[in-house]
């Protein structure tokens, strides 16, 4: 089949939306994105340092969808269970539902380090206990130098 030109027609696939809801929160390693849907379901975190990805990375967990992203403020509550947890309430996320297109080893990941963290609530603690340093910003860059 042809069209008005004589060429092939052109097959163009329409991309389905992604609407997400976006808040910015401070934790004692940096601020952190909260990413969530409009049925209240965590779909990502991110750090600002990391923030100009954040896009491109979601891209690539949902092909063919574009992204949108909306500023909201504590969406859906997730922003404030975020922040308790940062504030030592490990156990505050446990119930947060969350949707994400990564593999079946993604909640792997995440089981393991919440009991990493029930065994370990000290490595929570001295994340937040590390000095900043004012030129880098980095509170981890004494430990990488090895101090």
């Amino acid at each position: 089949m042809e069209n008005l030109n004589g060429e092939a027609p052109r097959l163009t696939l329409m991309k389905s939306t992604l609407h997400l809801l976006l808040d910015r929160i401070p934790t004692p390693i940096g601020d952190l994105l909260v990413v969530a849907d409009g049925e209240g379901r965590l779909r990502a975190t991110f750090w600002t340092n990391h923030d100009r990805e954040l896009r491109q990375t979601l891209e690539r967990r949902y092909p063919g969808m574009e992204i949108e992203f909306e500023r909201a403020s504590d969406p859906h509550g997730l922003s404030t269970a975020m922040d308790a947890y940062f504030c030592g309430d490990l156990h505050a996320i446990d119930g947060l539902r969350v949707e994400s297109a990564g593999t079946a080893f993604d909640p792997e990941v995440v089981a393991a380090f919440t009991r990493l963290l029930d065994a370990r609530p000290d490595f929570l603690l001295a994340a937040q206990a590390r000095p900043v340093e004012p030129e880098s910003g980095d509170p981890w860059a004494a430990h990488d130098r090895g101090e």
